[in-house]
């Protein structure tokens, strides 16, 4: 066994770990991973000294309306983690290409 798959089986896996865990196996869809990209790459920033921030926008009706609620759970956590995400929708498809 690798210690990776030590560390997933040495405690339960919870939901939270998609987006909260740093090491060891998390188990993604990939509208997740998709989602989980900016807040990996704010959390790199910080622990290299940097101070970013992440932003994305979309139009709740698109075919990827789903990435849109991943974005919305990962702002709030990222809030809680003093990491700057906003998320913000559009009101149409025009408005949120802008």
């Amino acid at each position: 066994m690798t210690s990776t798959a030590v560390e997933t089986a040495s405690r339960p896996y919870s939901l939270s770990d998609r987006y909260e865990s740093s090491r060891g196996t998390v188990f993604l869809s990939g509208l997740q991973a998709l989602g989980r990209l900016p807040l990996d790459q704010l959390r790199a920033d910080r622990e290299q000294g940097r101070r970013t921030a992440a932003f994305a926008s979309g139009y709740p009706g698109s075919p990827l309306a789903t990435l849109d609620k991943e974005f919305a759970r990962i702002a709030k956590l990222a809030q809680a983690s003093d990491l700057k995400f906003v998320h913000q929708p559009g009101q149409n498809e025009e408005l949120a290409a802008a």
